[in-house]
């Protein structure tokens, strides 16, 4: 019994010490999960992503063809992208109405183009000036629109 014993004893002080380095190392090696969604601070690089976004969208509406089906999809893609700009990040309130409204705009657009008979002019003016407003709301050496 006592053989036993000593056999047990010496797998445990074998098995432990290693089960340890085995579940240290598995903890040393897992990669970490990316931040949940509106926790990340948006770094000047990101800010300089919306805008280009937002640059984007002012490229567009400057040849905006109604019926254009490449037109209609790149306006829902900057809607998107805003959004998801958006949703991304934990942003100053300036910022994220910048993108929120950058989107909506996108998503007018996009609207207007795909069923031009529908289009409402006084809802794509409040859109302008909704993304103007908040264009001008950014520091100033970040300010979009007149």
């Amino acid at each position: 019994m006592s053989r036993a014993l000593l056999f047990a004893a010496l797998a445990a002080s074998l098995l432990v010490p290693a089960g340890a380095v085995a579940l240290a190392v598995a903890a040393g090696t897992t990669p970490s999960s990316p931040p949940a969604p509106g926790t990340a601070w948006p770094t000047e690089l990101d800010k300089d992503e919306i805008v280009a976004i937002h640059n984007e969208l002012e490229a567009l509406d400057q040849r905006a063809t109604p019926g254009s089906a490449g037109q209609i999809g790149e306006a829902r893609r900057i809607a998107r992208e805003a959004r998801t700009w958006s949703v991304r990040f934990d942003a100053e309130p300036e910022w994220e109405e910048f993108a929120l409204a950058t989107s909506a705009l996108a998503a007018s657009m996009a609207d207007a183009l795909e069923h031009p008979e529908a289009f409402s002019a006084a809802d794509y003016d409040r859109a302008v000036e909704r993304v103007k407003a908040a264009g001008r709301a950014l520091p100033d050496d970040r300010q979009q629109g007149p």
